[in-house]
């Protein structure tokens, strides 16, 4: 099938994205053999889920009960530090603390762009222009990859976001409204 031979069930007019440019309907023209007429924004998504947050503070607590322990028995062994020169305790913590400061590091990166996006973001719509295969698989099937037309200042542009679902919860040639700040944002619906 080539593209530039595809034309609107509804009006007739050839088409090239996944929106007849004239009459405004789906085309059902896959996502990734459309033309892209717009330019892609390097947007962000700010939402949260357990894997984003819940998980790495799971990992987080877990990885730093050793270095805990650690430091309430470095007392215990004063003679043996005092020969080497070191805390073989805390030697064996620091691959632990190192652990439990990069997962806290990363859920709090995605509780700080949830966050901004709360407080400083604005509300627009975006229009659902198609969907396309997230590179992800949950049980063996693909999640999908969503991509939103939006309005901004420099105009429209398409935001590709993963949503790391086997679902396609939007209609196409639907609009659902987001809060954007800067180059995050967050879907509202």
């Amino acid at each position: 099938m080539e593209i530039n031979r595809v034309i609107c069930k509804n009006c007739g007019a050839p088409i090239t994205t996944e929106i007849c440019p004239y009459c405004n309907t789906f085309t059902e023209l896959p996502t990734n053999m459309a033309n892209a007429d717009y330019p892609v924004m390097d947007c962000k998504p700010a939402s949260l889920n357990f894997w984003k947050v819940g998980f790495p503070l799971i990992f987080g607590v877990a990885f730093s009960i050793e270095p805990l322990i650690s430091l309430s028995m470095s007392g215990i062994n004063d003679e043996f530090t005092n020969m080497i020169g070191i805390n073989p305790f805390m030697i064996i913590s620091i691959p632990f603390l190192l652990i439990s400061i990069i997962s806290f590091g990363i859920a709090g990166m995605f509780i700080s762009r949830y966050l901004k996006v709360k407080k400083y973001g604005t509300d627009t719509f975006a229009t659902v222009y198609g969907y396309m295969q997230g590179g992800a698989y949950i049980n063996g099937v693909p999640t999908y990859q969503i991509k939103l037309l939006v309005d901004t200042d420099d105009g429209p542009k398409f935001i590709l976001y993963n949503l790391m679902q086997t679902i396609k919860p939007y209609g196409v040639n639907t609009k659902i409204k987001i809060r954007m700040y800067k180059n995050l944002f967050l879907i509202m619906e």
